[in-house]
């Protein structure tokens, strides 16, 4: 039997022999044998990823799941790809790895320990440490008083709210987002596209004290929703096609979409009509509708979503008002960005 002994450090690690180590072995080996390996992880897995069969990689995610509580194939991916040194020749890896830190404690409202967050990123505790430090100076991470747990600080919002001062479409868009809120009597967000999520930029909350629980600066899937839906919708059709050969289809709720074959019937139905209805897709009581908007070239640059509880929005006679207004308003920013001809699309029927 060969020799299956691990490097005591991953750096002492070949690929070729970290390759070798995900061939098939018998069974009655390959559980303790990869229970051994994962303990002295790889730091770059996208590197042997490159070199394994997908069965292989599903098994190597598998098992790093177990003992590093990462949840699902994309999340992997997505740290990865935030710690992979390999990404740019001028990437700069601390400031990737700070990058990383920061996205994993956007995602957890309650905070981390330094301990969590160097196992999640498969990082030594002094780095994170040391970047936490760093972070905490510039105000992007702070301390939770009376724990050892760190959370995002008031910097990051300074630094996000920087950003929607800059975009001449939060400045045209946010006066019509607020008559609309005012007269449709719901939430009113708008969203971009980044990568393969959702991000919403800026909300207007319901007169009504109800509306959508979307939050500005939180990602969500395509399929989560009206505006994800739009968004991907009115992409150029290569760009459509290959976020929806790579992107996840997570099951959400019972009405979620999680298939590319029905997903790319909803889009041609969408380009159509001009407006995504979604009823209980992201959320099983919520519902919301949204419409493209395009800026001078004619391309979308965002969407924009009319948000709140189910019934409104499942009733004919609220979804016959609803549709119709948020697609003038759509168009009226789009208008306003310079877009010289809106498209026309069909009645709502």
């Amino acid at each position: 039997m060969r020799d299956v002994s691990v490097p005591t450090t991953a750096a002492d690690a070949p690929r070729e022999r970290l390759v070798a180590d995900f061939r098939p072995r018998p069974s009655r080996e390959k559980s303790s044998h990869i229970r051994t390996l994962f303990q002295f992880h790889p730091p770059n897995p996208l590197k042997i990823k490159r070199e394994l069969t997908n069965c292989q990689w599903r098994c190597y995610v598998q098992h790093r799941s177990r003992l590093f509580g990462i949840s699902s194939l994309q999340e992997e991916c997505d740290v990865l790809k935030m710690t992979d040194k390999a990404t740019s020749r001028y990437a700069i890896n601390s400031v990737l790895r700070a990058n990383a830190i920061l996205r994993v404690l956007a995602a957890e409202s309650s905070g981390l320990r330094i301990g969590e967050l160097a196992k999640r990123l498969d990082l030594d505790r002094t780095t994170v440490f040391r970047l936490i430090a760093t972070l905490e100076e510039c105000a992007f991470v702070e301390r939770i008083a009376d724990t050892k747990a760190y959370k995002l600080g008031v910097g990051i919002f300074e630094v996000g709210s920087a950003y929607i001062r800059s975009t001449d479409l939060h400045s045209v868009a946010r006066p019509v987002m607020i008559d609309l809120a005012q007269r449709v009597k719901e939430s009113v967000h708008w969203a971009i596209l980044s990568g393969d999520k959702a991000v919403c930029i800026d909300k207007i909350d319901s007169p009504r004290g109800l509306g959508s629980t979307s939050k500005i600066g939180r990602a969500v899937p395509l399929n989560s929703g009206s505006v994800g839906k739009v968004l991907l919708a009115f992409q150029p059709e290569d760009i459509r096609e290959r976020l929806l050969e790579s992107m996840d289809l997570p099951r959400l709720t019972a009405q979620t979409i999680t298939t590319a074959g029905t997903m790319r019937g909803e889009i041609a139905a969408i380009r159509r009509t001009g407006y995504s209805l979604s009823l209980g897709e992201g959320e099983s009581d919520m519902a919301c509708v949204a419409a493209p908007i395009f800026d001078h070239n004619r391309k979308i640059v965002a969407g924009l979503s009319i948000g709140g509880i189910i019934q409104r929005f499942s009733d004919p006679e609220g979804a016959a008002f609803l549709i119709p207004e948020v697609k003038k308003a759509a168009a009226l920013i789009s208008e306003k960005l310079g877009c010289p001809d809106i498209p026309a699309f069909e009645d709502a029927a």
